[in-house]
């Protein structure tokens, strides 16, 4: 990357399906997906077909985006359901990281 921030467009993905950028995580960037796109990491993320650290880091680049206001907190508190089977240590401790911040919501 020569810019700070650069916009892929992907063509011809079905409707349905997902595409995971920056796999396992190699690449020290964020990666931020519409809405709809992200909504289709549900269910990968739910019954495991991604590995541990891509379910790690889809929830960490989401919060990261929340943070600084690149993306809406409701798409982090969508995305949180497909963790209710989570069995990875890493990936409970980012998620009660970032719940812990925010925890001023749900009180």
């Amino acid at each position: 990357m020569d810019k700070p921030e650069i916009t892929i467009t992907l063509d011809d993905i079905p409707e349905n399906d997902w595409i995971k950028l920056n796999y396992n995580a190699i690449g020290l960037y964020r990666v931020k997906y519409e809405s709809k796109r992200l909504a289709r990491f549900n269910e990968p993320i739910s019954n495991k077909t991604l590995s541990p650290q891509d379910r790690l880091m889809i929830q960490n680049d989401v919060a990261a985006l929340c943070n600084a206001g690149h993306q809406s907190f409701v798409d982090y508190l969508k995305l949180l359901p497909s963790y209710s089977n989570e069995d990875n240590f890493t990936v409970w401790k980012s998620i009660g990281k970032i719940n812990k911040t925010y925890s001023f919501f749900i009180d």
